[in-house]
């Protein structure tokens, strides 16, 4: 019996990471995929690819969350922005922006709505995001 749950012990250690929260939207997943210093980085569907949104004061936020402020990069030179902006991770591209994301409940797990903007302009899109029930 040992050596079983030994086994399912590495087994488990050694597969594919999966992500600590999932939200399902219109648009497909967005992913908690992983912390840089003090940002979180989630990602969402973005043609052909992902993007990815950058989020300060969420690392270890489980309890206390409410309307966080953030941008938002996507892959690619070819985007609409005069300018080309680079993630803390080093990802750099002219198809960025900014978001204002609001959690439906203060305390994990939560949906949220996410107002996304284009480049330097306000926030003007709403994103309905629901989390997965785990």
């Amino acid at each position: 019996m040992k050596k079983i749950a030994a086994a399912l012990l590495a087994l488990l250690c050694t597969g594919p990471a999966v992500a600590d929260e999932m939200w399902s939207s219109d648009q497909g997943e967005i992913i908690y995929e992983r912390d840089v210093g003090e940002i979180v980085v989630f990602s969402f569907p973005f043609a052909p690819g992902r993007a990815e949104m950058y989020i300060e004061n969420l690392i270890g936020n489980f309890d206390r969350r409410g309307i966080h402020e953030g941008y938002w990069i996507a892959p690619g030179s070819d985007g609409s922005c005069s300018a080309s902006l680079t993630g803390p991770d080093g990802i750099q591209s002219t198809n960025w922006g900014r978001f204002t994301l609001r959690f439906d409940s203060r305390a994990y797990p939560s949906g949220f709505v996410a107002n996304m903007g284009e480049c330097f302009n306000a926030p003007d899109q709403v994103w309905q995001l629901r989390a997965y029930p785990y």
